[in-house]
Formats: structure tokens, C-alpha cells, sequence
């Protein structure tokens, strides 16, 4: 027997306020079922002794986003005396937490791996911060303003034609992402998000901007291209054990993150490519990193003129959108939770062999 904690924010344990998020329970259900010890805590819980678990599984720590410091603080704890507890490894976490590190990493193996770059690509991103460069492959603002960026970015085609996208590269659940109409397109988003969210004059860029590249806590900004396919529809794959099990696609907007809207997608209805540059791009990441060292996975694409865009891969605390896969069908989602147990016992059984970190 096996024990495993699954964490998650205070308000979604069995004591919190929202209860248990049901991707978890299901989680929890199909572990306790195969004869696993498992318990869902909070990640902001300070007396909990996180040296008695085997493995420790991130889940649903959503917040941790706000407090980048305290929860890099609770990672620590959870190896504290050096055994190995996190499910997905501590620099897979580090690498998907901070995203201008894994998505480096992407670049590098796109531009190294014609196998990967004939399935895909990756949004076009620039990742900016206040103060020095070098944090994380960010370059300094360095009193510079929207308009100098623009006029580096406007050389390249992707970059000149397109509005501008806008978030912080530490983030979580769409927080504090803006698009900049600087084209005076039409952005397809709900009525009631469109103040808040759509930038259209320059000095509202400027001031987002500079307000997220100064968050040196969150390090810094990310620009993108603003890509008309997402409007499409955006779908988010969840990748188990290096395999997808299930996709869902998003609302046909910016903005459209409410998870009551989102549609369940078979493998097949995806667009074509889809599927395979997302599990290319997990099967990466796994062996850069050490096989098995990714375990679950949600990778996020839109489809671009017949080719798979790339918006985001999560490998901290994705939502897998299982509820939505037990409405449709409760014997798949049963038959989904019993996989992902499978994956988490057997990191969980491979992490007590491994050695100690130094």
C-alpha cells in the first residue's frame, strides 16, 4: 500500500468551503479502490506532516499562482528531507509553474526536432520584465515602453498584422490576460468581459504592461500574437501516463474559460494533427526530464489554417475536466478515473526507488 496525498487549494479539500473538485474525489475514489492510502490536503495547511506521504500528488492548487513564494516554499516541504515525493517531478513543477522556462524548452526542441516541428508549432511568445534580463530568458524592459517593443515586434509578419495578447508568466485559470485591439478588429468575448479585458487605446497597453512586467513575483509579462483560430474554439487535451484520454473544447470567444460551456470531443473529432503534436510534445517533456517525471498533463491548442497551435501546456495543476466527461458518459469518466490511479500508484511506486535528491 501506497500513501498518497493529492493537494489542492484549502477550498477544495473535504473540510473547505467548495468541497473536494470532483477530478480529485474520482481520483481519490479509484485509488482508495485499487487498495492506495489517499488523502486530499491543502497545500496552505502548515500543519500538516507532509514527510509521512509517499508521493505527493500536485492537483488542484490553483491559487498557488497568488503567492509564487509560498507555495515554491511548499514544494520544498514536500522533500524537505531529500526522498523524492512529487508525482510530477519538482522540475517538471518549477519548469511548468514559471512558463517562460518550459516554453524555452519547447522552442529549443521544435527548432532541434523536425519530427515535432512537422506536427505543430508553438504561439509566437516574448516574455519581458522590469529591472535586469536573465530571469528565465526574460529580457529587460529597460525603460522601454509598448511602443519600443512594437517596433521590434512589427519586423516580423506574425507580429505585425495581429493584436496583442497580454498576461503574466505566472498565472493561472485566464487571471489578468488582456488583449490589446490595437486593429480595431472585432474580438469575439462575452458583453460583460469586454470592458475589462479588451485594451484599446495605447496608454491601457502601456499601463498593463509595465503593471505586469514590474510583478517580479510572477516574473514579469508575456506577449503573443493575437491568433484568430482560437476564436474557432480552443481545445484542452488531458494526457495521462503519456497517452490523451479526453478533450474538450472551449467556447468560440477570448475569454471563454467557463467550464459549465465547454464541450466533450471525441479523439476523432479533433482537428487533424491535434492529437499527435500534443502527445509529441508530452513525450518530450517526459524524456527531457526523466521518463515518467510527467505524469499528467493538459495541453491546450487551437488549430491555425489546417496546422495545431500551441497555447499552453499545463503540467502543474490542470483541470482535467472530468466532470464534464461523467455527464456525458459516468462509465467512461469511472473507466478514466481507474487509468489516471494506475499512473499516480505507479509514479508514486517508482519515486521510493529513486534516489534521494542532493
Amino acid at each position: 500500500m501506497v500513501r498518497i496525498a493529492i493537494a489542492a487549494a484549502a477550498a477544495y479539500t473535504p473540510t473547505g468551503a467548495n468541497g473536494p473538485w470532483f477530478d480529485d474525489q474520482l481520483l481519490h475514489e479509484s485509488l482508495v479502490g485499487t487498495g492506495h492510502e489517499a488523502t486530499i490536503i491543502s497545500w496552505e495547511t502548515s500543519n500538516i506532516d507532509l514527510l509521512q506521504f509517499d508521493a505527493i500528488f500536485v492537483s488542484s492548487t490553483w491559487n498557488g499562482c497568488t503567492d509564487p513564494q509560498a507555495f515554491q516554499a511548499w514544494l520544498d516541504a514536500c522533500e524537505a528531507d531529500g526522498r523524492r515525493r512529487l508525482i510530477n517531478d519538482r522540475a517538471v513543477l518549477d519548469a511548468g509553474f514559471i512558463k517562460s522556462r518550459y516554453w524555452r524548452a519547447l522552442e529549443h526542441a521544435l527548432a532541434q526536432g523536425a519530427t515535432l516541428r512537422a506536427l505543430g508549432r508553438l504561439t509566437p511568445s516574448r516574455f519581458y520584465i522590469a529591472g535586469d534580463a536573465g530571469q528565465d530568458a526574460a529580457e529587460a524592459l529597460a525603460g522601454r515602453g509598448l511602443a519600443d517593443v512594437l517596433a521590434e515586434l512589427n519586423s516580423d509578419p506574425q507580429w505585425a498584422e495581429s493584436n496583442l495578447v497580454l498576461k503574466p508568466v505566472i498565472s493561472a485559470d485566464g487571471i489578468d490576460t488582456f488583449v490589446y485591439n490595437r486593429f480595431n478588429h472585432t474580438i469575439l468575448i462575452d458583453d460583460a468581459k469586454r470592458a475589462q479585458f479588451v485594451l484599446t487605446t495605447s496608454a491601457q497597453a502601456e499601463a498593463v504592461l509595465q503593471r505586469l512586467a514590474g510583478d517580479t513575483l510572477r516574473y514579469g509579462a508575456v506577449l503573443q500574437p493575437y491568433m484568430r483560430g482560437v476564436e474557432a474554439g480552443e481545445y484542452s487535451l488531458t494526457v495521462l501516463g503519456g497517452a490523451c484520454t479526453h478533450a474538450v473544447r472551449k467556447p468560440k470567444l477570448f475569454k471563454g474559460d467557463g467550464s459549465s460551456r465547454r464541450e466533450l470531443v471525441t479523439l476523432a473529432e479533433l482537428p487533424a494533427g491535434m492529437l499527435a503534436f500534443a502527445e509529441g510534445l508530452v513525450g518530450w517533456m517526459d524524456t527531457q526530464f526523466g521518463p515518467g517525471s510527467l505524469s499528467r498533463a493538459r495541453v491546450d491548442l487551437f488549430d491555425q489554417d489546417g496546422v495545431p497551435v500551441l497555447c499552453e501546456l499545463e503540467c502543474v495543476d490542470p483541470n482535467t475536466n472530468l466532470r464534464l466527461v461523467a455527464q456525458r458518459d459516468e462509465a467512461a469518466a469511472q473507466q478514466i478515473g481507474r487509468r489516471y490511479a494506475d499512473v499516480i500508484a505507479a509514479r508514486a511506486a517508482t519515486l521510493a526507488v529513486l534516489p534521494a535528491r542532493p
